[in-house]
């Protein structure tokens, strides 16, 4: 009789390589457009949530301080106030908001 040696595979082959790099992709190709449309989502709300806060620092401020409905309310003002935070006049920078009177509206 002979004495056969039975080799073993050391690594995979190049069939189970590529369907596993199929079934990788093609997981990736489902999931990311629901990554993508969840980050939308959350960034909407927080703009709404920032909105909502900033108008309700600027009618605090406008209770507290006593202001006539004549005078405009400042960034600068609720800034001195403590009624605004640095980050927060950032992200309203970033999210487009203004202040107009005593409102908080959404800019170009």
């Amino acid at each position: 009789m002979k004495n056969r040696q039975v080799s073993r595979r050391k690594g995979f082959t190049l069939i189970e390589v590529v369907t596993t790099l199929f079934i990788i992709g093609l997981l990736v190709a489902l999931i990311y457009p629901n990554v993508a449309h969840i980050r939308k989502t959350a960034e909407d709300r927080q703009r709404a949530a920032l909105m909502q806060t900033l108008q309700s620092q600027v009618n605090m401020f406008h209770i507290a301080q006593d202001v006539p409905d004549t005078q405009t309310i400042t960034i600068s003002n609720l800034m001195n106030a403590g009624y605004l935070t640095t980050s927060q006049v950032q992200q309203m920078g970033k999210a487009h908001f203004e202040i107009k009177g005593d409102k908080v509206i959404q800019g170009k």
